[in-house]
């Protein structure tokens, strides 16, 4: 980097630090890619640059919150959803969910249910427990038996074998290809 470069860098960073010094900058998440970006504000023509001072692409931006806007030269050209108050949120929701009529036998008979639940829940980790205990026997008594053939195995191994019944030695080499010779000339004779 030369030092106009270097400059110039310098001063792109100093108009973005004094542009955080003057102005209030929301840093938001960007819900797709995960980046980091600044905004100003929420509204149309609000800045919106990344995290070292670079301006930002221009396109439709989701933010992690839902607040979804379109950017062009590095300012909003458009809100398209807003971020809901939970107040909204909350009407909306209460608009959707229908309250019940549940009276007092139906709670009784749902309790009555809730513990009846329970007892059977219980009463299967007892037999769980029971057949932990199962298991546990049944994996000891597998190991012992693992434990025999090993060690059957380990005395077998100590008995000592019996040598090869092929010859390999010189000697008989030798002997071989004598014999083998032999059964050339009477083939070769033969024709």
């Amino acid at each position: 980097m030369d030092k106009h470069e270097y400059l110039k860098s310098y001063k792109i960073k100093f108009e973005v630090d004094s542009r955080l010094a003057n102005e209030k900058f929301e840093t938001v998440t960007v819900k797709e890619s995960g980046d980091v970006i600044n905004i100003s504000g929420r509204e149309v023509g609000s800045e919106v640059f990344k995290g070292d001072g670079e301006a930002v692409a221009d396109g439709t931006y989701v933010l992690s919150d839902g607040f979804e806007f379109e950017v062009k030269d590095s300012l909003i050209s458009k809100v398209i959803s807003e971020v809901k108050e939970a107040d909204e949120v909350t009407e909306e929701l209460a608009e959707e969910v229908p309250v019940s009529d549940t009276s007092v036998e139906d709670l009784q008979t749902l309790k009555d249910e809730v513990t009846q639940l329970k007892a059977d829940m219980q009463s299967v980790m007892d037999a769980l427990d029971v057949s932990k205990a199962e298991v546990a026997l049944k994996d000891e008594e597998f190991n012992r038996k693992v434990s025999s053939i090993n060690n059957a195995f380990a005395a077998l191994a100590k008995i000592p074998t019996e040598g090869s019944k092929v010859n390999e030695s010189p000697k008989s080499l030798l002997k071989k290809e004598k014999d083998n010779s032999a059964m050339r000339n009477l083939f070769e004779a033969s024709k």
